[in-house]
């Protein structure tokens, strides 16, 4: 069967298209999906890369501050 999105199980180049659309989101105010594009990103760094990976590292951050700001927000 085909991989689940988000599992590691695709390419760090693909995570990093997620990864600028979680921003874009972010950007837009619209942190649901902001949120759902960091973490798919952050799932693929993790799995191909590593944790301490810069790329790792920094969808994690972003993945934070998104969900912050939802909290502040909701």
């Amino acid at each position: 069967g085909h991989a689940q999105v988000g599992d590691g199980e695709e390419p760090p180049e693909v995570a990093s298209i997620r990864h600028n659309l979680g921003a874009a989101w972010h950007g837009l105010g619209e942190l649901d999906k902001a949120i759902r594009y960091f973490e798919q990103a952050l799932a693929t760094f993790d799995a191909r890369l590593g944790a301490e990976h810069p790329r790792t590292k920094t969808a994690a951050e972003n993945l934070a501050a998104a969900r912050a700001a939802w909290n502040t927000g909701n």
